[in-house]
């Protein structure tokens, strides 16, 4: 087996960022969790500059306007940073004989944000500050239930050799780690 070295990881996030809007060929699941990490990470990073900017703009006196101003930019880039999160599920799925129809049970993942994002859009031109409703317990369940859904397609294993979408990911890349069949004995 390979050493999983940082090198490594950097190439698979550099793929999945390079073929942040490519729909086809099969994806391996560490390539999708190493850019969910790299997401995250910059998620991360953008709410604590956000938050930065929000602190300081209250220093000057622009604090009502500024903390609007930094809602609309770390919600863009929010949605910036989910947007190849579909391409890269299409392609987890096609990973696993699957058309990638199946990014439909994204949809109801979404919809919590969809309606705050909505919420937000139609509360811009009101005077006062912005709260966000409470989303409604339905549109929760509905995301939870999404959510779980899509973990059990992201953690399943690849279909092993080429398959209808592509050669096999693991084949491609000679670095790539292979856990041992079941009933394989130490060679």
């Amino acid at each position: 087996m390979p050493p999983n070295d940082a090198a490594y990881n950097v190439k698979l996030v550099k793929r999945a960022i390079v073929n942040f809007a490519s729909f086809e060929g099969r994806s391996r699941r560490s390539e999708f969790a190493y850019y969910w990490l790299a997401m995250l990470l910059a998620g991360v990073f953008i709410f604590a500059l956000a938050f930065l900017l929000s602190s300081l703009s209250g220093l000057v006196g622009l604090a009502e306007v500024a903390d609007r101003v930094v809602v609309v930019i770390a919600e863009t880039c929010r949605a910036l940073l989910f947007v190849p999160v579909f391409a890269i599920f299409a392609r987890r799925l096609h990973d696993l004989d699957l058309s990638a129809r199946g990014l439909i049970i994204m949809l109801p993942m979404l919809a919590p944000y969809l309606y705050e994002i909505a919420s937000l859009i139609l509360s811009a031109g009101l005077d006062r500050a912005f709260m966000p409703p409470e989303t409604p317990g339905w549109l929760v369940t509905m995301s939870v239930i999404s959510w779980l859904i899509f973990f059990a397609f992201v953690v399943a294993p690849g279909t092993k050799g080429p398959n209808s979408f592509g050669p096999d990911p693991r084949d491609e890349d000679p670095g790539a780690a292979r856990l041992p069949s079941a009933g394989a004995g130490p060679s």
